[in-house]
């Protein structure tokens, strides 16, 4: 399942993430998927957490890549939070 995460307007970028799922090979053995989508070109981007691993940089730009990072790792323990409680989950 994907929740709806944050919207950046003045970025174009929205962020979903997956619920939280098990995983023995990461740290902590949880881990959630984090959803880019650019929503003027709908390039789309995936990445995991708690790796911040890139699993699909899909068409997003240096500067999109830049800003989803940044997000990664000063939303990290909040994303964690919002995907273990499950919020506004996408139809």
């Amino acid at each position: 399942m994907k929740y709806q995460y944050m919207e950046f307007f003045t970025e174009h970028i929205k962020v979903e993430i997956s619920e939280l799922k098990h995983d023995d090979s990461v740290f902590g053995g949880q881990k959630v998927i984090v959803y880019f989508i650019n929503t003027l070109t709908n390039a789309k981007g995936t990445a995991m957490l708690p790796t911040y691993e890139w699993l699909d940089k899909g068409k997003l730009s240096k500067n999109e890549i830049a800003f989803c990072n940044e997000l990664l790792h000063t939303n990290n323990s909040l994303i964690f939070r919002d995907a273990r409680e499950g919020v506004l989950p996408i139809a």
